[in-house]
């Protein structure tokens, strides 16, 4: 047996983790076993870590634009509470 399958074996998680992200993304299971089967361990590993650091980046920005969308409803909320002088904008004439 080859050093790729048997690292492969004895590192199942990321056949797990390959094959749930190519399952997410709609690939057939005969797709995702030849994938798996012919792959070297190395360039699954690499795609691994590259699916994940996609997914953090992403998570990464939506949480961004969440916290901008909460500041500016605590702005609104702020000027709204404060009265009429207050409801416009700074830099607003």
């Amino acid at each position: 047996m080859s050093e790729t399958h048997r690292k492969g074996k004895s590192n199942p998680l990321h056949a797990i983790l390959a094959s749930d992200r190519m399952t997410r993304l709609g690939y057939s299971l005969d797709e995702i076993n030849a994938y798996l089967r012919e792959t070297p361990f190395e360039e699954l590993v690499q795609a691994n870590l590259d699916a994940m650091e996609a997914n953090f980046a992403a998570e990464g920005a939506a949480a961004l634009e969440d916290l901008r969308e909460r500041r500016e409803l605590a702005e609104a909320t702020i000027r709204s509470a404060a009265g009429p002088a207050f409801t416009r904008r700074s830099g607003e004439d």
